[in-house]
């Protein structure tokens, strides 16, 4: 691999594809795939887009068979990223080799191992980004800062700001090599009962199905 470059974000996601139990290789060969449509787009890696206007969309690299992978990936990303799973969008992922770990697929009850790492550190890593911007933007150290459902507060009671407005600086940063992840004593969503993401969908037939 002489002449290869080992960045910070190629770095995170090999480490992470490591701890879940997937094989890197393709990881380390290449610079992740980005599917952000514009460089204001907070996009720790592709899984997930958190934009200017306040979206948050994560890209499920599982298939919805019934078992509820939708809701129980999406909750992994908002419970570190700190926002209510229901304010996301989620996009069925297109085959990239950042998804593969080894290959993209869904079987044998493997979605929740299998993503348990990556996707926490996904989010951890989105809210640490948008924590270093407001603490630049504030004069501050991100220790006095706090988030709470897609929102930055100082912890004078006088500051705060939205993921959607510290977005587009935030997306200029670098992803920690190992970011902080919560405790469980700390969950909100991860272990709670959260709605099933794609009930309504199903209920109203605007579901999109394989077969």
């Amino acid at each position: 691999m002489s002449g290869t470059r080992l960045s910070r974000r190629r770095f995170l996601l090999g480490t992470a594809a490591v701890a879940g139990g997937g094989l890197a290789l393709t990881w380390w060969l290449r610079e992740p795939d980005s599917l952000r449509p514009s460089a204001d787009i907070l996009e720790p890696n592709a899984f997930l887009q958190v934009t200017p206007d306040g979206r948050f969309i994560f890209q499920l690299d599982k298939v919805e068979m019934g078992q509820g992978t939708m809701t129980g990936l999406t909750t992994l990303v908002a419970e570190e990223l700190d926002v209510d799973p229901a304010r996301f969008d989620v996009q069925f992922a297109p085959v990239l080799p950042v998804f593969q770990r080894p290959i993209q697929m869904t079987g044998q009850s493997l979605s929740l191992v299998d993503s348990w790492e990556i996707l926490r550190e996904t989010g951890a890593a989105a809210r640490h980004m948008l924590l270093e911007e407001a603490a630049a933007r504030w004069g501050a150290s991100s220790q006095e800062l706090r988030t709470d459902n897609g929102m930055v507060f100082h912890s004078d009671g006088k500051q705060s700001c939205s993921y959607a407005e510290l977005a587009a600086g935030a997306a200029s940063r670098t992803p920690p090599w190992f970011p902080a992840l919560k405790k469980p004593a700390d969950y909100r969503w991860v272990g709670k009962h959260v709605p099933r993401l794609d009930a309504r969908a199903k209920l109203l037939g605007q579901a999109v199905y394989g077969m």
